[in-house]
C-alpha cells in the first residue's frame, strides 16, 4: 500500500494513545479558545468547533473556522520533517484546488514553511479545497519521535490570510511548550 493511503487510513483509524490524553485534556483547557470555540474529543485527537457560524446554501449554518488536532500517529520509519510533510501533502492531494499559484510548493497547490517553535520545527501546509464551499486550510505537521502529530485549521471567509488561521499557531505553540509530547524534532 502506498504511504500516504496508509497515512489517510491511520489519521481516520488510530485512537488516540493514553500518554496523549493529557494533553488533549491541556488543549481543551485553553482560555484562549474557550470563548470562541467548543471543544469535543474525537477516538484520533481533539476538533474545535468555532461558535461562530455562517449560513450555507441551503439555510443552514456552518462553524465558520475548525481546528482539528490529531496524533500520536506512527511515522512509519519517516526520518525527516520533510518527508513527513511530504506524506501529508500526498494524502490530502485529493482535496486540493492544485489550480492556485504558490510561493513555495510541497506537491500542486499545497505551499509549505518550516516554521522554529522554540527549537521545534514545524512544517506548514497552506492551501484551498477544491471540496465544499472551498474553505481555506492549514495543516501543522510535528514529527515526534516514530510518531507524526497534525493540527489542522480550516476557515470559511473570503479572506485567504484571515487572522483568526493565527488560533492554528497559537494551539500547535501550546503543542510544543506543552511538554507532552515526548521526542519532538528539533
Amino acid at each position: 500500500m502506498h504511504r500516504a493511503s496508509l497515512l489517510a487510513l491511520l489519521l481516520a483509524t488510530v485512537p488516540a494513545a493514553a500518554s496523549d490524553q493529557a494533553l488533549y485534556a491541556r488543549l481543551s483547557g485553553l482560555t484562549m479558545l474557550q470563548d470562541t470555540y467548543k471543544a469535543e474529543r474525537t477516538p484520533t485527537g481533539i476538533d474545535f468547533v468555532s461558535k461562530s457560524t455562517i449560513p450555507t446554501p441551503d439555510g443552514e449554518q456552518h462553524p465558520k473556522y475548525h481546528v482539528e488536532v490529531e496524533g500520536a500517529l506512527p511515522a512509519h520509519g519517516l526520518n525527516s520533517l520533510e518527508a513527513a510533510a511530504k506524506v501529508v501533502a500526498g494524502s490530502i492531494r485529493s482535496e486540493v484546488d492544485a489550480s492556485r499559484p504558490q510561493e513555495n510548493p510541497i506537491a500542486p497547490g499545497i505551499n509549505v514553511d518550516f516554521v522554529d517553535i522554540n527549537g521545534v520545527v514545524v512544517a506548514i501546509l497552506s492551501y484551498r479545497s477544491s471540496m465544499e464551499d472551498r474553505p481555506f486550510r492549514q495543516r501543522a505537521v510535528m514529527l515526534a519521535g516514530d510518531h507524526l502529530y497534525v493540527a489542522t485549521m480550516s476557515w470559511h471567509t473570503a479572506l485567504e490570510k484571515d487572522p483568526a488561521a493565527m488560533t492554528l499557531m497559537l494551539v500547535v505553540i501550546d503543542m510544543v511548550n506543552s511538554g507532552e509530547i515526548d521526542g519532538l524534532r528539533t
